[in-house]
């Protein structure tokens, strides 16, 4: 297998929390939310290890019922 040089490599390592999507009573988006859950995070070791990063809009099933533009601002927040 060669190697392209053009390609990217993605290395992915760390502690990757899947985070959650947070709304208000109003039903919209609540991005303050969402940055004070990840401020909380990055606060976290685990056996000296911290968080490298987040998952936005994946596994914690609500991504299907986010419109586009809502996918954008929570990845934007």
């Amino acid at each position: 297998m060669t190697h392209n040089p053009h390609e990217r490599l993605l290395s992915i390592s760390g502690i990757m929390v899947p985070v959650t999507t947070p709304f208000g009573a109003d039903g919209r988006l609540a991005t303050d939310h969402l940055q004070e859950n990840i401020a909380k995070w990055e606060q976290v070791e685990v056996e000296g290890l911290g968080v490298t990063g987040y998952v936005a809009c994946a596994s914690t099933g609500e991504a299907p019922l986010l419109t586009n533009d809502e996918r954008i601002t929570l990845i934007r927040a």
